[in-house]
């Protein structure tokens, strides 16, 4: 259990080691990262966590990567590892940074099994993915062991305790403590501990080791962050008002290994129609459940024989299982339970291989998230009415998939191609949902994407104005994790009030640019150097932009003001501009 010189309710965690034996590959480097932690009450609400965690202000997830993984994971350390496990390890640790290289996807864990977290930590290592991934761990209070103490630091110690946070202009300091390992700590007994690849721990104090209730409340967590308008919103603190899809953040299970307290939490989320990718070779119940979705995947005359043998297979591999765990009378109880779960909602269920031929996790996690998508809109489609397609197109933008997305804007041209009249309002119904999805493409900086959609009618011109500000802003405070509150003041009441202030920055940051670019160009006596001037200033403060789109608009913007305040190459300008 760790152990505090005083009570400690937030900070941040900094991890330091005895020897090498216990770091990390990447240790050397992760060292000098702080992890925000959060000591909360055991009957804190799910809810209420949500909000916590929205107040960190991060960016917007494309969807929500849940690691669900256990003590039982085919790693033992005395046995040389096969060729098999080996080329698993590096096809997830692969799959996994190229997955936050593609995307922008938050991260849960609860911080068990180091192994898993390891390979976890080293995929989204910043170096690796070229950003920070949003890593959240979910634990105990009291399941660590107390191989490790947390001491806090004095002020003088670092300039990292400097760090503060402004809430009603006090400024009280956000304290910092450095995991040590005690001098009992045993290597080898290293299922607890914590991992420095996380960037947020929320320690639950229900003095108690249930890893079970944790797996469940994790999930709950989840979902309250699923269904959040706030995180659905591209820019921290503001709703837009017309937003593209009223559909919730995806949420994609990931089974490495686990036990029976994974089976569980992995069944609650099947349940509610959250698919699960299955990494096969993983040991545990991943193994169990990969072989139980293989042997019913054939679909010929004898499969209805077959499956209640193989469902009588399943069970007694998951009662040896039990036996190797406690509490196996009541587990038992619980098997034809889960096993029928996962019978029933086996189209949710996508297993990975990677010894496969060409197999690639990140393929597989979007292959994934589309049959959710898909799932939802067979099952509850008449609640979403053409927002289902909406969904669909959104996944396109997320993962680049342009052919796809030719397929779901042309499709309906082809379905109504009989009559006229029906062709004309669904030309304009795929207008109308181009132009929607035109906005998320633009502040996602997929610029075939963008193309593809004015292809099909959507057009920058026909952006509200809302819209426009939102992408200046989102573009501009892409990296950061809030905005300066001298430029955007969030604590207005009213949402016009919070849309005034958006584009007054916008305005501010646009007027500066200008002027930057009018000062050096009216000043510069030569010819030459005017012109050499002239583009280098406008590829200023366009070269901060990292939106290629948003950037050609703010340098036609520049031209075209330019061109009107000029007084010599007046059309050079306003030709450039256009």
């Amino acid at each position: 259990m760790y152990i505090f010189s005083e009570a400690a309710y937030f900070g941040f965690l900094q991890f330091t080691y005895s020897n090498n034996a216990n770091k990390n590959v990447d240790d050397t480097e992760e060292n000098d990262c702080l992890s925000s932690f959060v000591h909360l009450a055991a009957s804190t609400r799910p809810w209420s966590l949500a909000k916590l965690i929205e107040a960190y202000q991060l960016r917007a997830p494309d969807f929500i990567l849940s690691i669900q993984t256990g003590n039982v994971y085919d790693n033992d350390p005395h046995k040389q590892k096969s060729g098999i496990q080996t080329e698993t390890e590096r096809a997830i640790q692969h799959g996994l940074t190229d997955t936050a290289r593609i995307t922008h996807p938050w991260v849960t864990t609860s911080c068990i099994n180091q192994d898993v977290i390891k390979l976890l930590g080293n995929a989204l290592h910043r170096d690796i993915c070229g950003r920070d991934v949003p890593c959240l761990g979910f634990c105990s209070w009291n399941y660590v062991p107390g191989d490790h103490q947390p001491v806090k630091q004095s002020s003088t110690t670092s300039t990292f305790c400097e760090m503060r946070y402004s809430m009603d202009n006090e400024h009280p300091p956000i304290h910092k403590y450095m995991m040590t390992p005690s001098a009992n700590c045993d290597s080898l007994n290293s299922q607890g501990q914590l991992e420095p690849s996380h960037t947020h721990f929320f320690f639950f104090d229900d003095g108690s080791k249930d890893v079970k209730n944790m797996l469940l409340k994790r999930q709950e967590v989840e979902h309250e962050l699923s269904i959040s308008k706030v995180l659905r919103s591209p820019i921290s603190g503001f709703q837009e008002k017309n937003a593209v899809s009223d559909s919730d953040i995806p949420i994609i299970m990931l089974l490495i290994g686990g036990d029976f307290a994974t089976l569980a939490a992995t069944c609650k989320g099947l349940a509610v129609g959250t698919p699960v990718v299955v990494v096969r070779n993983t040991g545990g119940i991943a193994d169990i459940v990969a072989q139980l979705c293989r042997k019913l995947s054939p679909t010929d005359e004898l499969a209805q024989f077959r499956k209640s043998i193989y469902i009588e297979e399943c069970k007694k591999e998951l009662k040896k299982l039990c036996l190797k765990e406690n509490d196996a009378r009541e587990q038992n109880e619980e098997i034809g339970k889960y096993v029928d779960v996962l019978n029933e909602m086996e189209e949710l269920i996508i297993v990975f291989d990677a010894i496969e031929y060409n197999a690639k996790l990140e393929d597989t996690i979007a292959d994934a998230i589309l049959t959710g998508i898909k799932y939802q809109n067979e099952n509850w489609g008449q609640f979403f009415g053409q927002n289902t397609k909406a969904a669909l197109l959104l996944w396109c933008a997320v993962w680049g998939k342009d052919e796809y997305a030719r397929e779901l804007l042309t499709d309906r041209k082809a379905e109504t191609a009989a009559s006229a009249n029906n062709a004309e309002q669904d030309k304009n119904q795929v207008i109308s949902l181009a132009q929607q999805i035109l906005f998320e493409a633009l502040h996602r900086n997929t610029v075939p994407f963008v193309s593809l959609l004015m292809e099909y009618g959507a057009s920058i011109e026909e952006l509200t104005e809302e819209q426009l500000i939102i992408i200046c802003i989102k573009t501009m405070n892409d990296d950061a994790l809030v905005l300066n509150k001298s430029h955007v003041n969030f604590t207005s009441v009213k949402r016009d009030a919070k849309l005034s202030e958006l584009k007054k920055y916008v305005e501010q940051r646009y007027n500066g640019y200008l002027r930057q670019y009018l000062n050096h160009y009216v000043t510069k006596e030569n010819d030459r150097e005017k012109k050499r001037t002239k583009g280098q200033l406008v590829r200023e403060p366009i070269g901060e932009q990292k939106n290629q789109t948003v950037a050609s608009l703010l340098a036609a913007e520049i031209y075209a003001a330019a061109a009107n305040t000029a007084t010599i190459n007046k059309q050079s300008l306003r030709a450039i501009s256009e």
